[in-house]
């Protein structure tokens, strides 16, 4: 896994697996331990996810569909905005 920042301060995270780089980013917005970054959908990734969702007012499903891979995405730019502020 790697982490880049850029000038704007957006953060990239790059991985091999998309399950893990949500996790990873899930991880940088205190919604899951980094005990729980393993890059396998376990339990507490689940909860993660669902607990997002329900902050979105999206479906709290714990599956990765685009609305919440947008949700995550975006929660994790407003991390980067605030590091920049």
């Amino acid at each position: 896994v790697s982490f880049s920042v850029d000038q704007s301060g957006s953060v990239s995270v790059s991985s091999p697996s998309a399950i893990l780089t949500n996790q990873v980013q899930l991880w940088m917005q205190g919604l899951l331990p980094n005990t729980a970054v393993t890059g396998e959908l376990n339990a507490e990734t689940t909860n993660a996810i669902k607990g997002l969702q329900a902050s979105y007012g999206l479906t709290a499903s714990g599956t990765l569909d685009s609305g919440t891979v947008n949700a995550i995405s975006e929660g994790t730019a407003n991390i980067s905005g605030n590091i920049d502020n």
